[in-house]
C-alpha cells in the first residue's frame, strides 16, 4: 500500500514535470509568492494538527486521563510516524494508550471508530453547506467571498453552543458534539490550505472551489492506502479541482488537473515540513514517557 502511495506521488510529480510550466515554474511561482501566503500554508497544518489533537482529547478522556499537551504530542508523532510504511504511528498510538494511559485496546478503537464517524458527518454537512450556497447562487448569483466563508463556519458556530449547553446539562453527549465542532474546523482549515496553495501557483480559488475540494481531501484520508492520504490525496485534488460544477467557480476560473497536482504538491511539501518539526518534538516526549512507563513496570 505505501508503494503504491509513493509510486502516486511520483508520477504526479512526472506529469507535473511534463505538461504546464513544470516544475522550475511551480517552484518559481512559490518562491514569487508574497511572504504571508508562505507563512500562512506553513502555519495552517499545525492547525489541523491541533485540530485533530483537540478532537481526540475530547474523545479518549472518556476512557482515561491524558493531559492536553501529552494529547498534542501523540498525535504529533502520529502524524509523522504514519508517513512510514504500515502506519506505524497509528499502532503506537494505540500501544501507548494502553501502557502509559491504562487505556485498553478495545477503547482506543472505539475512539478511532468515533473519529472516522464525526470525520464523515463533518464531510457530509459541508457538502450540503455547500449544496445550499449552490442553490442560492443559482437564483441570486454568487454570493462574496467573506459571507461564504461565514456560512460554511454556521454549523460550527452552532455545534460550539450546542457544547456548552450540553456540558452545562452534564450530558456526556457534549464529547461526541465537541469533537465534531473539531473536526468540521478542521474542514475548514483545509479548504484554506487550499485557497492558499492553489494562490502560489497562480489560481484564484472562490470560497466554495477550496471547501469542496477539502470535502474531498477528507474523503480520500479516510481510504486506508498509505498514511496521510500520500498519493491518492494529490491524484484526488487534480482530478477533483478540474471537475468540480460551474457554480463552484463563483466567477473564478476552473483549475486544470496540472494546476491541481501542482497546488497540491506545495501543500504537501509545506504539510511535511511542519510534521517534521513537530513529529518529531512529539516523538521524543512520546518515547520519554514511554520509557518511564517502563521503568515503573
Amino acid at each position: 500500500m505505501f508503494t503504491i502511495g509513493a509510486a502516486l506521488v511520483v508520477a504526479a510529480l512526472v506529469v507535473v514535470a511534463r505538461q504546464g510550466a513544470g516544475l522550475a515554474g511551480v517552484w518559481d511561482a512559490a518562491r514569487d509568492s508574497p511572504a504571508w501566503l508562505v507563512a500562512l500554508l506553513l502555519v495552517l497544518p499545525l492547525l489541523n494538527w491541533l485540530c485533530s489533537a483537540a478532537s481526540f482529547h475530547v474523545l479518549t478522556n472518556r476512557y482515561g486521563k491524558v493531559g492536553a499537551i501529552e494529547m498534542g504530542a501523540i498525535i504529533a508523532s502520529s502524524w509523522l510516524l504514519n508517513y512510514l510504511p504500515m502506519r506505524p504511528g497509528l499502532i503506537g498510538r494505540v500501544a501507548y494508550h494502553k501502557r502509559c494511559n491504562g487505556i485498553p485496546i478495545a477503547a482506543s478503537v472505539q475512539v478511532l471508530a468515533f473519529s472516522i464517524g464525526l470525520s464523515g458527518v463533518a464531510i457530509i454537512v459541508t457538502l450540503a453547506s455547500l449544496l445550499l450556497l449552490g442553490a442560492q447562487a443559482g437564483s441570486q448569483g454568487a454570493a462574496p467571498g467573506l459571507r461564504t466563508w461565514f456560512a460554511l463556519s454556521v454549523p460550527a458556530i452552532l455545534g460550539l453552543a450546542g457544547t456548552i449547553w450540553l456540558r452545562a446539562r452534564s450530558s456526556s453527549s457534549w464529547r461526541f458534539v465537541g469533537a465534531g465542532v473539531f473536526k468540521f474546523v478542521d474542514v475548514l482549515v483545509w479548504a484554506t490550505r487550499y485557497w492558499a496553495c492553489f494562490s502560489m501557483v497562480g489560481v484564484e480559488l472562490s470560497p466554495t472551489q477550496a471547501a469542496g475540494i477539502a470535502a474531498v481531501t477528507q474523503l480520500v484520508l479516510l481510504i486506508p492506502l498509505a498514511g496521510n492520504g500520500l498519493g491518492l490525496r494529490e491524484w484526488g485534488v487534480g482530478l477533483v479541482a478540474s471537475s468540480l460544477p460551474a457554480w463552484f467557480a463563483g466567477g473564478a476560473a476552473a483549475p486544470t488537473r496540472v494546476e491541481g497536482l501542482s497546488a497540491d504538491l506545495v501543500n504537501r511539501g509545506a504539510e511535511l515540513l511542519a510534521a517534521l518539526v513537530v513529529g518529531l518534538w512529539g516523538t521524543m516526549m512520546v518515547a520519554r514517557r514511554a520509557a518511564g512507563a517502563r521503568g515503573k513496570a
